[in-house]
Parts: C-alpha cells; sequence; structure tokens
C-alpha cells in the first residue's frame, strides 16, 4: 500500500514524510526544564541533523546543476537526457556501473528529486538516463523537453547551434545492488521495461572492461514493441565490440503469447529462427537485427537450467542473478 501511494500520490507522500523534521525540532524543545535530567537531546540528535541537512544544502548550491547536452525523446514515451560530465571525487573516481542518482527540474517542480538508474558508464564522458513518461512529475519533465524540441525545429536550429535546455540538477551517484556484479565470473542480467537501464550501463562498462566476467546472459523483456527503439544502437554497439563472445543477449515481446500446445505457434518459432539465423532478418521488426526478438515469456526455469550447465561448463559452481524491474517478475 504505501509503494502504490508514494508512485501514484508522491506529493502527499513527501509532504508526510517531512513531518518528521517537525517531531525532531520538537524533540529538541523537549526536557529543556530539566524536570527529571539535565537536557541532552539536542546533542544526540546533531549527528542525524548534519548527515540529513548537508546534502540538501548541497542540493540548493552550483554543484548539483548540470549542463544538458542532449536530449531526445525515444518512441514508447521514453527521453533521454545526456549531461555534461562534473569535474571531481564522485564523479570521476566513485562512479561505477548500475549506479543512480536524483535528478530535480526546478521549471517543473523545486521540491521534488526522483531517482533514475545511470544508463552511462564510467569510462563515458557524459553523464546519461532514460526514464519513461509514467507519473504527472516525468509527464511535466517529458512535455517541457518535447516542447523545446518543437521550438527548435520552428525556430530552424542547426545541428552546431547551442540549445537552450532547461535547468537540471543531480544528486549523486548513489551506490546500487547491481554494482555486486563484479563478484560473479557469470552473471544473469534481468531487465523489464525501463528496468533495462542499470543493467545498460552494466553492459557497456563490461565491453570497456570485462575483468573477471565470463559470461553475461542478458535478458530483456518489454511489452510495448515501442520499448526495443530506445538503445538499438547501444546493443548493436556492444555486438560488434564483443570479441571474445562474453555476451549473450535475448529480447522477449511479452504482449505477443506464445502457446507451446500450438503447433502453429511452435513452427512459426522455429521459422523465425531460422530465417534470424540465415541472414539476421527479425520477423517482429521487419528488419535486420543482430538480437532476435522472441515471443512470449522467457521460461525461467529452463533459462536458468541452460545457465546454470553453461557456468559449470566453464567451471563455476557460481553465478550472479541481477534483477530490475515489477516486483511480480521472481514470481513468474
Amino acid at each position: 500500500p504505501m509503494i502504490l501511494l508514494r508512485r501514484t500520490r508522491f506529493n502527499l507522500f513527501w509532504t508526510t514524510h517531512h513531518l518528521l523534521l517537525v517531531m525532531l525540532i520538537l524533540l529538541c524543545i523537549h526536557g529543556t526544564g530539566n524536570l527529571l535530567e539535565p537536557f541532552q537531546s539536542i546533542y544526540w540528535l546533531i549527528a542525524p541533523f548534519v548527515l540529513y541537512f548537508v546534502p540538501r544544502f548541497l542540493r540548493e548550491t552550483k554543484y548539483s546543476t548540470m549542463k544538458v547536452i542532449q536530449a531526445k525523446i525515444k518512441p514508447g514515451e521514453c527521453l533521454q537526457i545526456q549531461l555534461e560530465r562534473p569535474k571531481g571525487l564522485l564523479w570521476e573516481k566513485r562512479v561505477n556501473a548500475g549506479m543512480y542518482a536524483f535528478i530535480n527540474v526546478p521549471e517543473v517542480s523545486r521540491l521534488e528529486w526522483h531517482p533514475f538508474t545511470l544508463t552511462s558508464s564510467p569510462a563515458n564522458d557524459f553523464v546519461e538516463f532514460h526514464f519513461r513518461s509514467v507519473g504527472d512529475w516525468t509527464e511535466k519533465v517529458h512535455a517541457l523537453f518535447e516542447g523545446q524540441h518543437q521550438q527548435e525545429n520552428e525556430d530552424g536550429f542547426n545541428e552546431e547551434d547551442e540549445v537552450n535546455y532547461p535547468l537540471v540538477k543531480v544528486e549523486g551517484p548513489i551506490g546500487a545492488s547491481s554494482q555486486g556484479y563484479k563478484d560473479y565470473p557469470v552473471i544473469v542480467l534481468i531487465g523489464a521495461g525501463i528496468g533495462i537501464t542499470p543493467m545498460i550501463s552494466v553492459l557497456r562498462n563490461l565491453v570497456e572492461n570485462p575483468g573477471k566476467i565470463r559470461r553475461a546472459f542478458f535478458y530483456w523483456t518489454v511489452r510495448d514493441q515501442n520499448a526495443l527503439k530506445w538503445f538499438p544502437s547501444i546493443l548493436d554497439d556492444i555486438y560488434d565490440a564483443d570479441t571474445s563472445h562474453i555476451f549473450q543477449i535475448r529480447h522477449f515481446l511479452t504482449s505477443a503469447k506464445y502457446d507451446d500446445r500450438d503447433i502453429g505457434q511452435i513452427l512459426l518459432k522455429y521459422a523465425v529462427r531460422a530465417q534470424h539465423k540465415h541472414n539476421d532478418m527479425d520477423l517482429v521488426l521487419g528488419r535486420q537485427a543482430h538480437h532476435m526478438i522472441e515471443t512470449g515469456r522467457p521460461d525461467w526455469d529452463e533459462e536458468l537450467t541452460s545457465v546454470k550447465e553453461e557456468a559449470k561448463e566453464l567451471g563455476f559452481k557460481k553465478c550472479g542473478i541481477f534483477l530490475c524491474g515489477p516486483l511480480k517478475i521472481p514470481h513468474f
């Protein structure tokens, strides 16, 4: 219920949770009369107050502001934002693939900060985010940048002209569980819909520095076919750079149901695979693509059993599984 409230009524969620500050201030005042014992509550609260207010203060300084280099509206209501990577310890030395950061667009709301995963890797000289329009704040941000693009077209901007993008503020980077992929020689990366974003960051980093990774299995499930247009060039670059054959990339279009009891669908499945193997033609996309689009949901028992067997062939007993998407995915 609280997760649903946070997603559908974020402003109410944000306001009620910040009533905690009122309680803390009252707690500081409590006991000042020294009725029972000497007043000391303020000494216990100094450290928590510092830890809370210092990041909030830094949010309002120039250190949180990043220049927008490029912004694109992609099919399926996905906004791509590339920001100029700031100099400093955090973004030059401490950033890792799979991290996330809080984003604020003052023209939309000065108070709202929302977490989004990086799709750029530590090797990139920019900071990149992708996010879909799924709530009132993201809808307003999409509309703001879409209006900017429409204004560019009306004014006849050239590619070399500098675009006056809206101001964007960023707090981060912040660690996430997907950073643990470096601890395993065999990894499984699962992204559902826009949940692909941390996995894109990890894949980009593995192309530059595979480390001890011997095999990476990547699964991306989408309901909307337009989502497959979000990262085609990035995935093609990964395919071309994978000279050591580390990656196994699988795409699934879950809105197209697959029934293994239907002989027609079974024959179509094998025909699609044969066509793609012959000339890279994907019948779902209607064009050539390095990665074939499969229909229906993955059979996770079958897929993970295959991963386990391949890990054993490589001489490893453990593999890491990293998932980003709806809570119900692990129960499929």
